[in-house]
This record gives C-alpha cells, structure tokens and sequence, in this order.
C-alpha cells in the first residue's frame, strides 16, 4: 500500500509543476513586417493601422488646427469624412474665415495620410454627429464598408464642402 501512496504523490506532484509551469507561459508577440511602420523595440499594438486608428489620427490632426474645439473622422477608401466643430471662443465670426479652417483641416488631412484623394470637410452639427456616431461604431469593430450608403447619403444631403 505504501507503493500505491508514493506513485500517487509522485503523479499530483508531476501535475502540480506541470500545472504551474503551464501557466506562466510567455506571451509571443510577432514580429512586424517590414514597412509597416511599427519599429522593433516600440511596443505592438494589433490595432496600429486600422481604419478607427488612422481616422483617430486625423481627427487630432485636424483638432491642432486653431480655431477648431474638436473634430471626427471617417475614412472610406480614398476619401475622408471630417466633421468640425469651430471654436466659438477664437472670433471666427464670418463664413470666410470658417471656410479658410475646411481648407485647412482638407490640406492637414491630405499631409496626415497621403492615401487620401478626396476629403470632405464640414461644420454642420447633423454632419458632426453623423461622422462621430460612424466613427465611434468602426472604432467598437464595425465595417467602415457596412457605412456605405449612410456616407453618400451625408454626402448627397448635407453636401459638405469637397475639398
């Protein structure tokens, strides 16, 4: 009987280091490929490059502009979907000066992402809350191409500037 004691101590001993070991494995991270612009060294994210982030890097691009409070974006594509909402604070007090920002926000957008032909700019408050609703979906792991015909339609009915 002792024998029977002994192996059995010896097979929960073996499953318990086992056990133990098994769970302390070491997280393996791949490397980047070249050229896409993740460094080796710097750390890995699997969202680095994705539609929500790089319209979120338009969107602070944008937003650095002075004269816009905040702004939301969306690409599709080529294009770009900037939605702004001026600074009420920065006496931007006529339609020249707003349209001076778009052009701005157009020109920061197309030195931001060089993928980007067509960018359309506005500061319409249906516009703004449209393009943030989108962004904020794409950005929780929706298809920008699921957002399609809502785009063109924004497009059709607000008609933003085409910048």
């Amino acid at each position: 009987m002792k024998t029977f004691e002994a192996k059995a101590l010896t097979v929960c001993l073996i499953l318990c280091i086992a056990a133990a070991f098994s769970g302390c494995a070491i997280r393996r991270v791949p490397n980047p490929a070249p050229g896409s612009g993740i460094s080796p060294g710097k750390s890995y994210s699997p969202e680095l490059g994705t539609p929500a982030t790089d319209a979120d890097n338009l969107a602070k691009a944008v937003q650095r502009i002075p004269g816009i409070r905040s702004a939301a974006a969306v690409i599709s594509g080529d294009a770009a979907y900037i939605g702004i909402n001026i600074d009420i604070n920065s006496s931007i007090d006529n339609t020249s000066k707003i349209q001076n920002i778009k052009k701005q926000a157009a020109d920061t957008v197309r030195n931001t992402d060089r993928n980007i032909k067509t960018v359309y700019v506005s500061a319409d408050a249906d516009f703004i809350q449209r393009i943030d609703k989108i962004s904020n979906d794409v950005r929780n792991g929706k298809p920008v191409e699921g957002f399609e015909d809502e785009l063109n339609e924004i497009v059709k009915r607000i008609t933003p500037e085409k910048q």
